[in-house]
């Protein structure tokens, strides 16, 4: 994967600090990219956006625009959980190591305090991690030491590839549950199997065929320390070799929990749709919010199709919220009396919190039934904003055709008055010729 960097959930404006590097951008193109992607986060941040008991921040470092990690995507279906972003590797853009460090001297947290307060769990696929200074380093160290901030990190691809050496000088290296010191690089194609049934992060997706989904390379063999936890092995064909796949341990009493995935999570078996080849798995991004739920002291769910489910259903809430309110603004620029509409769907978001909540607490089938009436609740304001929306239409379109019609009436009459009938014409007498003799 190709260098790369930009930064903590935004892209700076040409007003930012050290605006001279953005002419370094390569061009027009990756500057227009870059903006997309920084449009698509605004709104996939802005998610979540109400205060909710079980709310989370993430930090996601390394390679994880939109386009290249499914990770936003995830978390975007989980009511609470927020992230920013700091991308320091990219297949695409390609952005240079200072653009990296500039992005990363913007974003990042300011002070440890900043850190350990404002974020629980660090995702880092493909992390370039150079761009950070020492002190950012360090400062993650502790966090994953002492405050109890989880991390998730994935050294299939570039980390063991490009990044080796930067990781393996890394004091961050001493919090992976692997060793990366005499890694080995595999290729072709593998299925997971399952060693650890409980707690049921995996096993939970047994009746979904998980471990017949296939996950492509490259690939780490990697060397799990002494007192981690391997929760699944890559079973390899042809030939049926196993290596670790998915690792963890926790750091200390006080620390979080540490992650390893030896493959990469835009390759197929993580990402349906992912840049390479498609994956057949759509419980990746479950397995992956049950690492994070397990991280932070979660309850895991019980019925994971229910939640499964519901996750797609909070998405497609969110979409027909998003309906509604354009509808009420369309109609509101029309000068429509909206506040009907307001009002209804101001209980729809009643309706919607109330499934947040019972999310929250655990109870997944009262809050899919809840979300199923809000859900109805939305399509009925949807309907009334629109039937607000035909009316004030119907208002201009009657206003502006009596307009044209009487301008219309009006000027015809003009016309027939002044050019056929010719009431305001005299008829011409006839001019006398006189002889001078007579004058």
């Amino acid at each position: 994967m190709g260098r790369a960097s930009a930064d903590v959930g935004g892209i700076p404006s040409a007003s930012d600090d050290d605006s001279s590097s953005i002419e370094g951008m390569a061009t027009p193109l990756r500057f227009a990219a870059i903006l997309a992607t920084a449009l698509v986060l605004s709104l996939a941040v802005g998610h979540c956006a109400g205060t909710l008991a079980f709310e989370k921040r993430f930090m996601l470092i390394g390679q994880v625009f939109p386009s290249e990690c499914p990770v936003q995507g995830w978390l975007g279906k989980e009511p609470g959980f927020r992230y920013i972003m700091i991308p320091t590797d990219t297949d695409r853009l390609a952005l240079t190591e200072d653009e990296s460090r500039k992005f990363v001297r913007q974003y990042f947290p300011r002070t440890p305090d900043e850190l350990f307060s404002n974020f629980h769990f660090v995702v880092m696929p493909d992390a370039h991690i150079k761009p950070l200074t020492d002190k950012q380093i360090f400062w993650l160290k502790e966090g994953y030491e002492q405050h109890g901030i989880s991390s998730f990190v994935t050294v299939g691809a570039d980390v063991t590839g490009n990044y080796e050496q930067e990781w393996m000088a890394s004091p961050l290296h001493e919090t992976l549950p692997t060793s990366l010191y005499g890694q080995m690089r595999l290729s072709g194609s593998f299925t997971i199997v399952i060693l650890r049934e409980d707690p049921a992060i995996l096993s939970m997706f047994r009746p979904f065929k998980i471990e017949s989904f296939v996950g492509s390379t490259p690939f780490s063999k990697n060397n799990p320390r002494e007192g981690s936890i391997v929760w699944a092995d890559a079973k390899f064909e042809p030939g049926g070799m196993r290596t670790p796949w998915l690792i963890s341990w926790k750091l200390g009493t006080a620390g979080g929990h540490s992650w390893v995935a030896s493959d990469d999570l835009d390759h197929q078996w993580w990402w349906p749709g992912g840049m390479r080849v498609e994956s057949t798995n759509p419980y990746s991004g479950d397995v992956f919010l049950n690492i994070v739920y397990y991280s932070m002291g979660r309850a895991l769910p019980t019925d994971i199709g229910v939640v499964h489910r519901l996750r797609d259903s909070f998405g497609l809430y969110e979409i027909s919220r998003l309906m509604v309110r354009g509808a009420i603004d369309w109609a509101e620029k029309l000068g429509a009396n909206v506040q009907a509409a307001e009002k209804a769907l101001g209980n729809v978001e009643e309706t919607h919190n109330l499934a947040l909540t019972q999310y929250g607490s655990g109870d997944y089938e009262e809050s899919a039934r809840t979300l199923e009436q809000a859900m109805k609740e939305a399509d009925d304001a949807l309907e009334l904003a629109y039937r607000i929306k035909r009316q004030a239409m119907l208002y201009i379109y009657v206003v502006e055709w009596s307009v044209t019609t009487g301008t219309l009436l009006l000027s015809g009459s003009v016309l027939y008055a002044l050019m056929i009938r010719r009431r305001l014409y005299r008829a011409v007498e006839t001019t006398k010729l006189l002889r001078a003799e007579e004058g």
